[in-house]
């Protein structure tokens, strides 16, 4: 679960989660998808472009985003991990999308950290 409070807790750095997009990243999940993404995390963004099974990522605004996520990093973490679901996000308004709602869990589906069984 997520800790309640932030307070003592270091979160990654932005440079951190671009590592874990492009590690954890499945590209035989992306094979047919083309989509550019930006991440907007508190007050710094990503760009992530999506390529045919490849991923890119940059510390940059995304000009031409096909869905824009804003977001702080405590419910991004929680994504990325699995312990939230994307619809929960959504109807609790822990996200702002810019673009279609869909796209976000379709963008789950070939970015998040697997869950290791108990």
């Amino acid at each position: 679960m997520l800790p309640g409070s932030l307070d003592g807790i270091a979160l990654p750095s932005l440079g951190a989660i671009a590592v874990a997009l492009k590690v954890f990243f499945r590209p035989e999940a992306a094979q047919k998808v083309n989509e550019t993404y930006g991440l907007h995390l508190g007050e710094e963004t990503l760009h992530v472009h999506v390529n045919e099974g490849e991923i890119q990522v940059h510390q940059s605004e995304s000009q031409k985003a096909d869905a824009t996520f804003h977001i702080d990093m405590q419910v991004f973490l929680g994504l990325f991990t699995g312990q939230l679901k994307p619809e929960e996000v959504i109807e609790q308004d822990l996200i702002q999308i810019e673009g279609d709602p869909g796209v976000l869990g379709r963008f789950l589906s070939f970015c998040y950290v697997p869950v290791q069984p108990a």
